[in-house]
């Protein structure tokens, strides 16, 4: 087996950073007139003892990897609160299923090339994430916070946070074969995305299947 790389806090390495700094700056004389000559001001117990184990790593710091800063608690608090709105998750991922046949339509516009690969594969995290569950506040902190970042990587491609903002389409009215310009809000494209398939969704409920104890005449 390899060796491992030894990691360090970040307080650590914006240490090295510093010395690194001081050690490649010619006006200042180098790292020996940095410890000698503090710029302004004492100079707390704990910088000099910090500055002292770097001068002593500095040799050593391109063997080190610096820890990555954890950011889930800063997404723990949003990621909940998105979680306690998702009471219906049947309903949720329906809604999520529209957007994405509406950014195949191109109702939200020009898509980037590999977007529509990007979504999909966030929708499919959100419906593993939410599979069994009636409701997102069921989910564990960090599953919280796995499907708050794909909503938010569907929301980023999409920009259909702005409700406000105008796609203007090329389409084919029925009867004419001249298109024409329809403009209209995400939030207006969205409503009506929504009304077809709730009425697609009663068509279906409403279809009688002979065989199954009702009379179709």
């Amino acid at each position: 087996m390899g060796k491992s790389t030894p990691r360090v806090g970040m307080d650590a390495c914006k240490a090295l950073d510093y010395v690194d700094e001081l050690r490649n700056s010619p006006g200042k004389g180098g790292i020996g007139y940095a410890v000698r000559q503090p710029h302004q001001g004492s100079v707390s117990m704990n910088v000099r003892i910090l500055v002292s184990i770097c001068l002593l790593a500095f040799p050593f710091a391109s063997n080190v990897q610096c820890a990555e800063p954890d950011d889930a608690a800063e997404a723990a608090e949003p990621a909940t609160a998105h979680a306690e709105r998702i009471t219906d998750t049947g309903a949720y991922i329906a809604e999520i299923e529209d957007s994405l046949v509406l950014a195949r339509n191109g109702d939200y516009g020009r898509l980037k090339r590999g977007s529509m690969g990007r979504l999909e594969s966030s929708r499919d995290r959100i419906v593993d994430l939410l599979d069994g569950h009636e409701s997102a506040r069921e989910l564990p902190t960090e599953d919280r916070i796995a499907l708050y970042k794909a909503q938010e990587q569907i929301s980023s491609i999409l920009r259909n946070n702005d409700k406000d903002r105008v796609v203007c389409k090329r389409i084919t009215t029925t009867g004419s074969r001249v298109p024409v310009n329809e403009c209209l809000t995400v939030a207006e494209r969205e409503v009506r995305a929504q009304v077809a398939r709730e009425n697609t969704e009663k068509l279906i409920r409403n279809v009688c299947t002979p065989g199954e104890g009702q009379s179709c005449d």
